[in-house]
């Protein structure tokens, strides 16, 4: 497949497809990687990133348009933060809270390659300090790990063909690249690179398909990740990956595919040594403890089918106070938890799962006059807030005066005891909350709404591996497209309306208000 590129306008005109019945344009900047990126003196573009690119836009709904570039250039661009624009991108700690992490393409082992002849080839243990000179891509994230590490005599270039004649002619000693990479530049250039050996390999870095971080683009970020997990779970996505791994093949380099990701043979993460710690917030229907400690709901049941899907050990599950929950998922490695309401603030904290509830949120009051939005309402109004929930930062932004309390219970009391004007809460929170006050809330009113907030399965940062995340993503889009889960959510779902507490389900996450409104 070619796909012929088109200079991307306007997000405007992105809207004026959608309606006309056309799928949305979706721009996408590309460097020259072979295989991966192959622009056309045609002015086509293919490649096995690009088509992967392509299939999962088409899923989202749109028509991808590759814009091919310069890396200096397409760095340049990413840099100015462009609204609805995809890219490829190298993961790293700096890159982190830049941009929505899509989905992941390859695993690229960072690894410093030698001459045959080079002292370093039999030096047994090679680190950065004892090279005497490198050459690397200017601004690229290797050249910055050099310089990180403080790598001596640097030889920054603009393109990798240049910085592998570098060390083939002796200019210098080394080159920071990968095994891929190299092997696919010397094949490019008609280059004789098997006098280059490997001496070191530093990490093992993933290569994304991401979106620039920018308030405008989370809903789009959210639709693509969705719409990749589909795609990585279809027969055509492994006929894609198979046809590149048999053109690999025919030139002698081998990779192998795990959870939709491209790795190195022999490098894949031990994810099967990796204990996950399963932790979960008690929330009435969804997470819930019988006497003998054993956990049941919703949720539980739903994590203890992605986990089964992702061929994980059944866990024990932790019930905690949702504090402690945020706390060890800030701390700790392989911690899998739920339900944390996905906000900007948290966008770089966690890596986001899968969406498990959506619900409409707002303020309460009694004989509340009715305003248009949360915006509208008086500066300085007193509001009663769950403490340490992400509400009490928004109420701030607005120029709110928020109130913390312990429970949702005692927070609603205030409003009836005057102390606070307004109750700041999701309207299943407030169901939730009102079924344990003697009055059930009588006389409570929406005040003012607020944006739909959405909970999320999250698994930790911290020291956990990007092919797990991947791993359990996949796995969440198999559960929630099997007859299983869909059978039993829908019988958990009819039961609760009966209860009175109106919700549905659409696309495997509860939306906490009745069907149709």
């Amino acid at each position: 497949m070619q796909l012929k590129v088109v200079v991307f306008t306007s997000w405007l005109l992105a809207t004026f497809w959608s309606l006309a019945g056309y799928a949305a344009p979706l721009r996408m900047l590309v460097t020259d990687m072979p295989l991966f990126v192959d622009p056309q003196p045609n002015g086509e573009v293919s490649g096995y990133a690009v088509e992967m690119a392509a299939e999962i836009a088409r899923e989202a709904g749109f028509e991808l348009q590759p814009y091919p570039m310069p890396l200096a250039r397409k760095l340049a661009e990413l840099n100015n933060h462009p609204p609805q624009t995809l890219a490829i991108v190298n993961r790293t700690e700096d890159r982190e809270a830049d941009y929505f992490w899509i989905t992941p393409i390859v695993a690229v082992p960072v690894t410093l390659f030698v001459r045959s002849d080079s002292e370093l080839v039999n030096a047994g243990s090679v680190s950065i300090a004892d090279i005497k000179s490198v050459s690397a891509v200017r601004n690229e994230y290797r050249h910055r790990e050099l310089k990180a590490r403080g790598a001596k005599n640097i030889m920054a270039v603009k393109g990798w063909e240049h910085a592998v004649e570098a060390v083939l002619k002796g200019r210098v000693e080394s080159i920071l690249f990968s095994p891929l990479g190299l092997r696919l530049i010397c094949i490019k250039q008609h280059l004789n690179c098997s006098d280059l050996q490997p001496v070191l390999t530093l990490q093992t870095r993933y290569t994304y398909l991401a979106l620039p971080r920018i308030s405008g683009n989370q809903a789009l970020a959210e639709r693509l990740t969705f719409a990749a997990s589909r795609y990585k779970n279809q027969r055509a996505f492994e006929e894609q990956a198979r046809a590149l791994l048999s053109k690999l093949m025919s030139v002698g380099h081998e990779l192998e595919l795990r959870d939709g990701i491209l790795f190195e043979k022999n490098y894949y993460p031990d994810i099967e040594e990796r204990k996950l710690w399963v932790i979960a917030d008690k929330i009435p229907f969804f997470v819930e403890q019988d006497e003998r400690g054993r956990i049941h709901g919703y949720g539980a049941s739903l994590v203890t089918g992605i986990l089964a899907q992702a061929g994980i050990t059944q866990q024990r599950f932790l019930v905690a106070p949702w504090e402690r929950i945020f706390r060890e998922s800030l701390t700790k490695s392989n911690v899998l938890a739920f339900a944390i309401t996905r906000t900007p603030q948290r966008e770089s904290l966690f890596h986001w799962i899968t969406p498990l509830t959506r619900a409409r949120q707002g303020v309460y009051g009694l004989n509340a006059v009715k305003y248009a939005s949360l915006a509208q309402l008086p500066p300085d109004t007193r509001v009663a807030v769950l403490s340490g929930d992400f509400r009490v930062e928004r109420a701030r932004q607005l120029g709110l005066d928020p109130i913390e309390y312990d429970s949702l219970p005692v927070a609603i009391e205030a409003v009836y005891g005057h102390d606070a004007e307004l109750v700041f809460t999701s309207s299943a929170g407030l169901t939730l909350a009102c079924q344990k006050l003697a009055h059930k809330c009588n006389g409570l009113a929406l005040a003012a709404e607020d944006d739909v907030s959405t909970t999320y399965l999250v698994l930790s940062k911290q020291g956990t591996t990007l092919a797990l995340v991947e791993r359990l993503k996949l796995a969440a889009v198999r559960e929630k497209e099997s007859d299983t889960y869909i059978q039993w959510s829908r019988e958990w779902s009819d039961d609760l309306n009966r209860q009175g507490l109106l919700q549905h389900i659409s696309e495997g996450v509860v939306n906490v208000w009745p069907k149709g409104q």
